[in-house]
C-alpha cells in the first residue's frame, strides 16, 4: 500500500513540474512576443524606426541614380514620424484583429510628384516623360510598402496571432487553476505529514527551475541569436532583442523558481528534523 502511495505521489510531483512548466512558459510568451506594448517597446529600444527610415533613404537614393531625375526629388518626402506612424497602423491591424489596411502611400505620391514636377520646371514634358514618372513614383511607393511591411503575409500573421493570443490566456487560467489543484492534491496525500507534502512541492519547484536553466543554456549554446537574420537587418536586430530578452526572462524565472524551491526543501526538511528529534526526547 506504501508503495502504491509512493508511486501516486511521484506521479503527482511529475504532472505538477510539468504544469508549472507550461505556466511559466505561457507567460513568457504573453508578457513578451504576445504583448503588443512589448512589441512597441523594442521597436523604441532597438532605434527601429530611424534604422528603418535611414534603410528607406538608401533604397530611394539607390532608384534615383538609375531615373537620373534629381536626387533632391526624394528630399523630405518621408519623415521618421511616417515611418512609426505606418509600422505602429500595422501592429495594431495584427494584434487588434482589425481589418488590414494598406500603407497610406497618397502623400509620398504626391510629395514626390510635386518635387519631380518642381525640378522639371521650364522643361517640356512629353507623355512618355509623363509615364516614366508616373512608373517612378510607383517604384518608390512599393520599394516603401516593402521595406514597411516586410511581409505580404501580414493578414494570415493576424489570424494565428489572435487565435494565439486567445488560446494563450484560456491555456495560462487553466494552467493556473491546475497548479492550484495539483498542490492541493499533492499536500491531501501527504496530510499525516505536511511538511513532506511542502518538501515535495519544493522539488516540483526547484527542477522546474533547473529544466528552465538548462534549456536556456542548451539554446544559447546551440542557437547563436546575434547571427540570427530574417527579411532586413531592421528587422533582425529588434528580432535578436526580442529573443535576448525572451531568454533572459527564462533564465530568471528559473533561477526564481528554483531558489524558492530549494527553500521550501530546506524548511520543510529542518521542521521535519526538529519534529523527530522533539520525538526522540519524548
Amino acid at each position: 500500500m506504501k508503495i502504491i502511495s509512493n508511486i501516486i505521489k511521484y506521479i503527482v510531483i511529475i504532472l505538477l513540474i510539468i504544469s508549472i512548466i507550461l505556466t511559466l512558459a505561457v507567460k513568457v510568451l504573453t508578457s513578451t512576443i504576445l504583448n503588443k506594448d512589448y512589441i512597441l517597446g523594442k521597436l523604441e529600444e532597438t532605434n527601429y524606426y530611424n534604422n528603418v527610415y535611414n534603410q528607406v533613404e538608401s533604397n530611394f537614393e539607390n532608384y534615383i541614380y538609375q531615373s537620373g531625375l534629381d536626387e533632391d526629388v526624394i528630399k523630405g518626402i518621408i519623415s521618421e514620424e511616417d515611418i512609426k506612424s505606418d509600422t505602429i497602423q500595422i501592429i495594431n491591424n495584427i494584434y487588434n484583429n482589425k481589418e488590414v489596411t494598406e500603407v497610406d502611400i497618397s502623400k509620398i505620391e504626391e510629395r514626390l510628384e510635386k518635387n519631380i514636377y518642381n525640378s522639371l520646371s521650364g522643361q517640356k514634358i512629353s507623355d512618355s516623360t509623363k509615364k516614366s514618372i508616373t512608373q517612378f513614383i510607383n517604384k518608390i511607393t512599393e520599394e516603401y510598402k516593402d521595406t514597411i511591411v516586410h511581409t505580404k503575409y501580414e493578414t494570415s500573421i493576424n489570424k494565428v496571432l489572435t487565435k494565439t493570443i486567445s488560446y494563450s490566456t484560456k491555456i495560462q487560467t487553466v494552467a493556473i487553476i491546475v497548479d492550484v489543484i495539483i498542490v492541493i492534491l499533492l499536500l491531501l496525500l501527504n496530510m499525516k505529514n505536511i511538511l513532506r507534502g511542502i518538501a515535495q512541492i519544493g522539488i516540483a519547484l526547484s527542477s522546474t527551475g533547473i529544466f528552465y536553466i538548462v534549456v536556456n543554456f542548451i539554446v544559447n549554446s546551440k542557437v547563436k541569436i546575434d547571427y540570427i537574420t530574417v527579411l532586413n537587418n531592421e528587422f533582425s536586430i529588434t528580432l535578436r532583442n526580442i529573443l535576448h530578452s525572451i531568454m533572459n526572462n527564462i533564465l530568471t524565472n528559473g533561477i526564481v523558481i528554483l531558489i524558492i524551491g530549494i527553500i521550501l526543501i530546506i524548511i520543510a526538511n529542518c521542521m521535519l528534523f526538529k519534529n523527530t528529534k522533539n520525538e526522540e526526547l519524548h
